[in-house]
């Protein structure tokens, strides 16, 4: 029989009650796991959407299920690079792959399925697989009860009961307690990592801005003020800025973001010549100043500078991965000796990607009980004020219209 679809992702996000989002999947880190509570019996089906990360492991790991010598019910890879579907005596084993599959193991018609095709077993026969063990996921449980975790995705799992969907897993986030799992849909229970150890993780969530919190259209500095992120970039870091310098005739040089060592600069900044750069790693464009909003990325993994949404060449030198070795700055940027240059300079909003994927979504806030300004982060979940200790960050008087969405680069949104 085919594969039932596992629930949309746009359905789930309807489905689930709130305090919880919807998300693509759920990963493993090879110290996690999720323990179902009850083991499987002769009339179970499990259907399981997911993705290997660690295709070699050290020892067994598994993906789901559980395990007794000769009573199998369980998906695996082991240290020689083979993935493996067990249900009774039997297993199916091929090489493993990062490809992601759907996988059915069912007790009551004593098959296993692969990608919606029936899968004939490669070693021993299969049987009705019933092993004593709670059934886990991200995880098998062996029959002395050692877990065995792996590295991996789940897009989400469902059990069948002769025929009859009980239980419904899907991937999401607990806004409460900033967590990661599954939950089900069936029972209306939240199951998160039970190792102890670790946490589970998943794709970046945008949450709304915490009560305590007014947003703004931007805030501003005044050439002594700026935010320390405590984010070093790496060679699969971007960040895209939307910012506006106010004073484009410093003394000396004034940066608006990022942080800078010769050869490695990841940065934003204005000269007393009142020319202003972008640059990452060996390279920067350069063009006269001015007061006029703009829209910046720096991107390390695809070694390439845009503004206003248009690639630039480099006016000096090449781009490369900017990779200065201290954190990036806003309203400022660090030089190579430690020094710290501030700008006149308003910021609309920050946006850092990590390969590829959003990590960090800044927005300009003020704090509504001591009426401070700054950056909060809606992903992060943190409030970054000024760092300087000299003073203050300013703001309109009006909150924003509307929240602020950079469009991110690589597919982000």
């Amino acid at each position: 029989a085919a594969l039932l679809p596992i629930l949309p992702r746009e359905t789930a996000a309807t489905a689930l009650p709130s305090g919880y989002v919807a998300v693509e999947y759920v990963a493993s880190h090879g110290t996690e796991f999720i323990d179902l509570g009850f083991a499987a019996d002769s009339a179970l089906r499990a259907e399981i959407d997911y993705q290997l990360s660690e295709l070699r492991p050290s020892t067994y790991a598994g993906v789901f299920g559980a395990y007794a010598t000769g009573n199998r019910f369980c998906v695996m890879v082991n240290s020689s690079g083979k993935e493996s579907v067990s249900l009774g005596g039997g297993y199916f084993m091929q090489t493993a792959t990062a490809a992601r599959k759907t996988v059915a193991i069912d007790n009551a018609a004593v098959t296993v399925e692969l990608n919606g095709s029936a899968a004939a077993a490669t070693d021993g026969a299969f049987s009705v697989g019933t092993p004593a063990q709670n059934l886990c996921v991200f995880a098998y449980k062996s029959g002395d009860g050692t877990v065995r975790c792996s590295s991996c995705r789940v897009y989400g799992l469902e059990l069948y009961e002769s025929g009859v969907l009980e239980h419904e897993y899907v991937p999401c986030f607990k806004e409460a307690t900033s967590e990661y799992g599954l939950y089900d849909l069936e029972d209306g229970v939240f199951l998160g990592n039970a190792s102890g150890s670790g946490a589970l993780s998943g794709p970046p969530v945008v949450l709304p801005l915490p009560a305590g919190y007014t947003q703004l259209a931007y805030v501003e500095s005044h050439g002594n003020e700026y935010i320390d992120t405590g984010i070093v970039p790496t060679a699969t870091t971007a960040a895209l800025v939307d910012y506006q310098f106010l004073n484009v005739s410093p003394s000396t040089y004034a940066g608006v973001f990022g942080s800078f060592a010769t050869n490695k600069r990841f940065s934003i900044m204005v000269s007393s010549a009142g020319l202003e750069s972008f640059g990452i790693g060996t390279g920067y464009f350069q063009q006269t100043a001015d007061t006029q909003r703009k829209t910046v990325l720096l991107d390390n993994q695809n070694t390439a500078v845009e503004l206003n949404g248009t690639a630039v060449s480099a006016t000096s030198g090449t781009f490369t991965a900017g990779r200065p070795g201290s954190s990036l700055l806003i309203f400022a940027y660090r030089a190579s000796n430690g020094t710290i240059r501030p700008s006149v300079s308003r910021v609309y909003g920050v946006e850092l990607s990590q390969g590829g994927e959003l990590q960090h979504k800044l927005v300009p806030v003020k704090v509504d009980a001591t009426g401070e300004y700054g950056l909060y982060d809606l992903i992060g979940r943190r409030f970054l004020g000024n760092a300087s200790g000299r003073g203050a960050l300013t703001g309109p008087d009006v909150p924003a219209e509307c929240t602020v969405t950079l469009t991110a680069p690589m597919g982000v949104t």
